[in-house]
């Protein structure tokens, strides 16, 4: 997997993997104000979407990339 970058500045700061929101273990972008958006792979989800899908095994994460997202997230709100 690419290297993930960081970006931090006076007003926010955000992760991305190949160009694309991504943050495995919290929010991708983190404002100054509090607010916080969730992305896997550049997709934006909600808090609790995003927590279902990573509460899984972290060795699950990356079949999401070989499946397709939407199949990936379905399987795992199915508990697959």
């Amino acid at each position: 997997m690419s290297e993930q970058k960081i970006t931090n500045n006076s007003k926010f700061k955000a992760w991305t993997l190949k160009n694309k929101f991504h943050r495995e273990d919290g929010p991708a972008i983190e404002y100054d104000n509090g607010f916080n958006e969730w992305y896997l792979n550049g997709k934006n989800l909600s808090e609790d979407l995003y927590l279902k899908i990573t509460k899984g095994p972290i060795k699950d994460l990356p079949l999401y990339l070989g499946m397709g997202f939407d199949k990936y997230i379905s399987q795992r709100l199915k508990g697959n």
